[in-house]
């Protein structure tokens, strides 16, 4: 007989609600980081252009092969969703909502230090000739980063961060989030906004920080719960 899938009361036995002002801080500190890596190095990377700078760019034979298809932008763009999709593990006990937040912040840092340490960068195709509002949003994202932070890709990084959270607190959303998941990481390529390692590395990126957040996230939780208490 198959095994009943677990949910949170069996992993974590009786939920803790998360307070709102800790919703709100660890929320803040999340899109903070977010958006830190996104744009932290941005004035130095693009100084490293204009200076000639030979980019790290891990492009293979099969990445000259792969087809630009422009309408799986809004595949790309549903990668926005994911920080809301976490909300629904995390939103519901606060030893859960740590763990994401050291996850996410953790993904961040580490994207980071690699971006600092190794400026990566991709070549933008022309969009010559390529009409409808797929082609003027896909233009929008080239312009807007100029092709900078793509190893690891981001893009993948945080939607398996999610997907990992979900496979263990809800397991039966873990099969239509993973095909989910699966096609922002195709869409990555797909747009020719990364090449084929990039989707490894930031696989690789999202398992490290989903392991640094189950390890911190609980104990941080519990020390600030007995700060409050004492």
């Amino acid at each position: 007989m198959a095994l009943r899938a677990r949910t949170m009361e069996d992993l974590l036995g009786p939920l803790e609600r998360p307070r709102g002002g800790e919703f709100l801080v660890l929320t803040a500190l999340c899109a903070a980081s977010i958006l830190g890596t996104y744009t932290g190095l941005d004035r130095r990377d693009a100084e490293l252009l204009a200076r000639g700078h030979r980019f790290f760019a891990p492009a293979t034979f099969l990445d000259a092969y792969i087809p630009l298809w422009p309408w799986m932008v809004w595949v790309y763009l549903s990668y926005f969703v994911c920080f809301f999709v976490i909300m629904a593990v995390t939103l519901r006990d606060r030893r859960v909502m740590y763990e994401g937040t050291v996850a996410y912040v953790g993904c961040a840092l580490g994207a980071t230090a690699i971006f600092a340490a190794l400026p990566s960068r991709m070549d933008q195709p022309s969009l010559v000739g390529c009409q409808g509002v797929d082609c003027a949003v896909l233009g929008w994202f080239y312009r807007v980063d100029n092709g900078f932070h793509i190893f690891p890709s981001l893009h993948v990084a945080y939607p398996t961060v999610v997907w990992l959270f979900l496979a263990r607190y809800l397991p039966r959303a873990r099969a239509p989030v993973g095909l989910w998941v699966l096609a922002i990481w195709a869409s990555t390529v797909l747009l020719r906004r990364h090449y084929l390692w990039d989707i490894p590395a930031g696989a690789l990126l999202a398992v490290g920080a989903y392991a640094l957040g189950r390890r911190v996230g609980g104990p941080v939780a519990r020390a600030l719960q007995r700060g409050k208490g004492a």
